[in-house]
C-alpha cells in the first residue's frame, strides 16, 4: 500500500493528500493496470478520451499532426507524466495526439467517473485537477498577447517551441520548407537562409522534409 501511495504521489494530481487519503483512494477506487510492449500503438489520434492515462514507466513517443495534415512534430514522454488529461472533459473529448511505446511501458488508468468521484471526495484532488486546466486555459488566453516576434529568427523559433508539448528535449518537425514559409508568413529563400545559419550553429539538424531541433531549450534560450 505504502509503495502504491508513493506510485501516486508521482503525479501533482495526487500531491498535497494526506496518507490516510491516500490509503482511502487506494481501497475505495477502480485503477486499472496495462502494460505494452516497445512499438504498440496505445492512442491514435482522434480517439474518444474516457480514461485518466498515467505513465508509471517507460518512455512514449508522442506525434502531434496540424489540423490539415501539412506538418507534424514527434516528441518523446518519459514517465511519471498524465497523458493528455485535459481531453477527459470539453469538447471534442478526443486524444490531439498519437502515442506509441518507445520500450516496454506500464499506465495506470482511471475512469472518468472514478475521476468526478474523486473530486467530489478529495478537496486536494479536485484543486490539483482545476489548477492544473487553469493554468492550461491562462496559457492559452495569454499566448495572444505575448511579444511579438521582432526578427525572422524569431518568427521561426516562435514557431518550434508553440508546436510543442514538452519544453525540453529533442524534437523532429516534419515540415516542407515551402510549407514552413507559408506558416510564418515568409519567403522560403528567407526562411531556408535563417534555418541554415541556425544548423550552423548547432541548434538544428536539416534534411528533406524534416527539421530535426536536439535541444528546444537551447532554441528557447
Amino acid at each position: 500500500m505504502e509503495q502504491a501511495g508513493k506510485r501516486l504521489l508521482a503525479f501533482p494530481l495526487f500531491q498535497g493528500m494526506s496518507n490516510d487519503e491516500l490509503t482511502s483512494v487506494l481501497a475505495h477506487t477502480k485503477f486499472g493496470f496495462v502494460k505494452y510492449p516497445e512499438g504498440k500503438r496505445i492512442i491514435k489520434a482522434g480517439e474518444a478520451c474516457r480514461h485518466l492515462l498515467f505513465l508509471t514507466h517507460g518512455k512514449l513517443k508522442v506525434t502531434t499532426s496540424s489540423i490539415s495534415p501539412n506538418f507534424s512534430v514527434e516528441e518523446t514522454i518519459t514517465a511519471p507524466t498524465i497523458i493528455q488529461p485535459e481531453c477527459l472533459f470539453g469538447l471534442p473529448q478526443r486524444f490531439r495526439s498519437t502515442f506509441v511505446a518507445l520500450e516496454p511501458v506500464n499506465l495506470i488508468t482511471l475512469d472518468k467517473k472514478e475521476v468526478l468521484s474523486l473530486c467530489s471526495k478529495f478537496l486536494a484532488f479536485q484543486l490539483n485537477l482545476f489548477n492544473f486546466m487553469s493554468a492550461k486555459c491562462q496559457r492559452a488566453l495569454l499566448d495572444p498577447w505575448d511579444n511579438h516576434p521582432a526578427t525572422l529568427r524569431q518568427h521561426v523559433a516562435n514557431f518550434l517551441i508553440r508546436h510543442c508539448q514538452m519544453p525540453t528535449g529533442k524534437k523532429i518537425f516534419n515540415i516542407l520548407m515551402r510549407q514552413l514559409a507559408n506558416e510564418i508568413n515568409d519567403s522560403r529563400l528567407d526562411v531556408s537562409k535563417t534555418l541554415n545559419e541556425m544548423e550552423e550553429e548547432g541548434l538544428l539538424i536539416l534534411s528533406r522534409g524534416k527539421i530535426t531541433v536536439p535541444a528546444i531549450e537551447r532554441i528557447i534560450e
